[in-house]
């Protein structure tokens, strides 16, 4: 298989795959070494993550074999010594052989084509419907997932792009997006991918059910606060402030005594009842 060597730049947890476009921020001085290095190889960089994202200065081991060969689209300055990138990715490839060239990391790197694809349109019509089927569901429990990028992959129907899109878009961990970057059987990456969506999906019930728990809990504790309030002003209207306070008082008391729970719960609601039954009664 033919080799290349290209400029290398090392990634802090963003994923780019064959076909999808991405923008990142550079500011490290290898990684702006690298960039200029990709002006003498037709805009053509090599990028690979790092294990462990946090680290400023990744060495060779520190860095995943199997990354994307890119083609730089365009940067432009951020401002701070920060440089905004614009790539898309061309073709997955692996990491034979690292070079250190004037300041700049180079690497020899072999492309990794894809197999086992499909083998008939009415199998390939078929993981890509399972995969669209699924990302809507996952979509209906997350509004706004649908970016354009991955709306153009399901309009024209390219299983590739789809897969490779998903696996861009989806808000999995890094350590995921690696094992789908790092597998070119295609039919195991769309398992693969199916298998996260289903997981995503009944995290995103789970969240949404607790979400709405949470909003329930919260409006009725805004509302009883709201309700005592108003008790509050029409008792001080109607001068039982002080029926109130003794009330309060008692139940602070009653807090104090060495009783349990039980016996506690009883002196409370009494003294609950007898709070009523005097107000009603003035």
């Amino acid at each position: 298989m033919e080799k290349q060597i290209l400029p290398l730049l090392a990634l802090r947890g963003k994923m780019v795959y064959p076909n999808t476009s991405v923008y990142f921020e550079v500011s490290r001085p290898k990684s702006m070494a690298a960039l200029e290095q990709a002006v003498n190889h037709e805009q053509r960089i090599f990028l690979v993550n790092q294990i462990d994202p946090s680290l400023d200065k990744p060495e060779e081991e520190d860095l995943y074999t199997v990354g994307t060969v890119a083609k730089i689209l365009q940067m432009v300055k951020a401002g701070q010594g920060v440089l905004r990138v614009f790539v898309e990715g061309e073709a997955r490839a692996r990491i034979t052989s690292y070079i250190e060239f004037d300041g700049c990391v180079k690497a020899e790197v072999e492309e990794i084509p894809d197999t086992n694809y499909p083998e008939n349109p009415v199998e390939e019509e078929a993981f890509f419907r399972m995969l669209e089927e699924e990302a809507q569901e996952f979509s209906e429990k997350n509004p706004g997932f649908f970016a354009p990028q991955l709306q153009k992959a399901i309009d024209e129907k390219e299983l590739l792009l789809l897969i490779n899109e998903l696996a861009s878009q989806l808000p999995f961990e890094l350590g995921k997006k690696q094992q789908i970057l790092e597998e070119s059987d295609v039919k195991k990456q769309v398992e693969m991918l199916l298998a996260i969506l289903k997981e995503e999906v009944e995290i995103s019930i789970i969240r949404n059910e607790l979400a709405e728990k949470v909003k329930k809990n919260v409006d009725k504790n805004q509302k009883d606060y709201l309700l005592r309030e108003q008790q509050k002003v029409i008792r001080e209207e109607l001068g039982e402030d002080d029926i109130v306070s003794e009330a309060d008082e008692y139940l602070e008391k009653c807090e104090a005594l060495k009783a349990s729970k039980e016996v506690k719960d009883k002196i409370k609601k009494e003294i609950k009842k007898d709070g009523v039954v005097i107000y009603e009664k003035a």
